[in-house]
């Protein structure tokens, strides 16, 4: 198991653009995977903010997260998020999907970066088992959502 930057693959950009965009698209602003696609190739997504990263097991992808600038466009009072954590469906339950939290919160320690913020639709129980707080509550783009944040100092 180890972590790669999107940025040091690049090939993987379609593949976990459509991962993203299969799991979350109802609350994406992009109207097309193409367009998703696009935007997620546009920033370098691993010199500072927004970051992913790619978890690979024996070389393969099986999952990834980013760290974010705005995720959320009602809440810009809040940054940056944790964002896009997604594990592949027959990868889940193996501790793949804390791995790639704690490596997020590494890099975002790395970057000097006190707090981060996430939103989900149905996981706290996940997140609150790795530290994280509730902030509150919220319904983004139709969808009710918890609102939670990790202190890193």
């Amino acid at each position: 198991m180890r972590f790669t930057y999107l940025r040091e693959r690049p090939d993987l950009a379609p593949l976990v653009a459509r991962w993203i965009w299969d799991e979350w698209r109802h609350l994406l602003t992009q109207q097309t995977l193409e367009e998703f696609t696009e935007w997620f190739r546009g920033s370098e997504r691993g010199s500072g903010l927004p970051t992913t990263m790619v978890l690979l097991v024996d070389e393969m992808p099986v999952g990834t997260v980013s760290l974010e600038c705005a995720d959320m466009d009602i809440r810009p009072d809040l940054s940056p998020w944790l964002a896009s954590l997604y594990v592949e469906p027959a990868q889940r339950g193996r501790g793949y999907g804390q791995a790639l939290v704690r490596a997020a919160e590494v890099e975002a320690r790395a970057l000097a970066i006190p707090e981060l913020f996430l939103y989900t639709p149905g996981q706290e129980h996940f997140y609150a088992a790795l530290g994280w707080q509730f902030v509150g509550t919220s319904s983004y783009r139709a969808e009710p959502v918890t609102i939670m944040s990790r202190s890193l100092g």
